[in-house]
């Protein structure tokens, strides 16, 4: 008795520990449950959810995740120093800009939090690696995709939800939502695919159940990109099940055929909206975005090098010339509020993080590309980049 008491500190330190990684995690997917249920993207002003939202992150991210991120340590892999770099120089720049050039304070402090956002996959590193809390941001994540889906189109559901088509196309192109439709897409094929058993068909149903909720609001607006990566992730991952199991591959693709020919009046309408509004709104401005962007920040050597600063603005082509702080591009903004240092510090940034992303797809195909999607979208594409939910796939 006596030796086994000298273990108790021990024993007692160890499981203290693991309490506490318990409840970072709890906390954090708390946090995006009531962001999901309660939250939106980029909201105009601060109220109570976002107050709630806000408090359980920084119980998630703990001490230790916001001091690392200031600490330098040579054994940090490169994309974590790389996010050091862009969090310092960024945000330096983003406040000096914003207070030399006199930006509206409220526009600045959104950039501001959005910027920060950028930054969860360093503040949460310290709870992943104490502890593999990978679950809880996935589950998290598609809880997010989930209720936002369900409130866009709350009116489809029957829902006892405000709906509208403002919120239909603000929550609708959450990264969240298309990473839920596309992860739960590859788990169903990949569960069919398998030995069959009770449970895994009941997985399978529910995946594609979840999937079939969380596309709607893709299909009601139309979100060409969006329904394309839906379309190119469903063709490879029925080519990943025929070089896994050839035989249940064909299996899949009648079962895919059937489905396509039972449907096609609703695909086709689908296909129909998607091309009136190519014909009405054109492939896109993202280009002329691009040029309007330059044109703002060429005026001087100061603003060149490091941009307008939090709150800055343009006059957008993407919406009739309309001055916006926003771009539907997070390099175009990176460019924009930051300069051409900030655009080169965030691609560096995104390529790093972009050599790990390779690493998930070598190993877990299917994850890794329901993963990479919404970020490319988000970042050459959408303007989603500035949200929460993007942050945590990114994560």
């Amino acid at each position: 008795m006596q030796n086994l008491s000298g273990y108790h500190p021990f024993l007692f330190s160890k499981l203290a520990g693991l309490r506490v990684c318990d409840l970072q995690a709890f906390a954090l997917f708390m946090a995006l449950a009531v962001y999901g249920v309660f939250g939106s993207p980029t909201p105009e002003d601060l109220r109570v959810a976002d107050v709630i939202v806000a408090v359980l992150l920084v119980i998630a991210i703990g001490f230790g995740g916001f001091v690392a991120v200031f600490r330098v340590n040579s054994h940090d892999p490169l994309w974590y120093r790389a996010g050091q770099v862009l969090l310092l120089f960024g945000g330096l720049a983003g406040v000096l800009g914003a207070a030399l050039y006199g930006h509206n304070v409220g526009a600045a402090l959104r950039d501001a939090i959005a910027f920060g956002f950028l930054f969860l996959p360093l503040l949460l590193w310290p709870l992943i690696q104490r502890t593999p809390h990978f679950p809880a941001i996935l589950a998290g994540v598609m809880v997010i995709g989930v209720l936002f889906a369900l409130r866009a189109a709350g009116d489809v559901f029957a829902l006892p939800v405000s709906w509208d088509r403002n919120a239909l196309y603000y929550l609708g192109n959450s990264p969240a939502v298309l990473f839920t439709v596309l992860f739960c897409l590859g788990a169903g094929l990949q569960a069919v695919t398998q030995r069959l058993t009770a449970g895994r068909v009941l997985l399978a149903a529910a995946c594609l159940l979840v999937a079939g909720i969380a596309i709607l609001p893709l299909v009601l607006t139309a979100q060409r990109a969006s329904l394309g990566a839906v379309a190119l992730y469903t063709a490879l991952a029925v080519m990943f099940v025929f070089l896994n199991a050839p035989r249940r591959g064909f299996i899949l693709l009648d079962l895919i055929a059937v489905m396509l020919w039972s449907q096609w009046g609703p695909i086709f309408d689908i296909w129909t909206d998607l091309r009136a509004k190519t014909d009405l709104v054109g492939v896109n401005m993202r280009v002329q975005e691009w040029q309007a962007v330059w044109r703002e920040i060429s005026q001087n050597p100061v603003r060149f090098l490091f941009g307008g600063g939090f709150g800055a603005g343009f006059s957008s082509p993407a919406v009739a010339d309309i001055r916006v702080n926003y771009t539907h591009s997070l390099l175009s903004s990176a460019l924009l509020k930051l300069g051409v240092s900030g655009l080169l510090c965030t691609g560096f940034y995104l390529c790093t993080l972009s050599k790990q992303l390779l690493n998930i797809i070598s190993i877990k195909p299917l994850i890794g590309l329901a993963i990479i999607s919404p970020l490319l979208i988000d970042v050459f594409l959408y303007a989603a980049y500035k949200s929460l939910d993007f942050g945590m796939v990114l994560a």
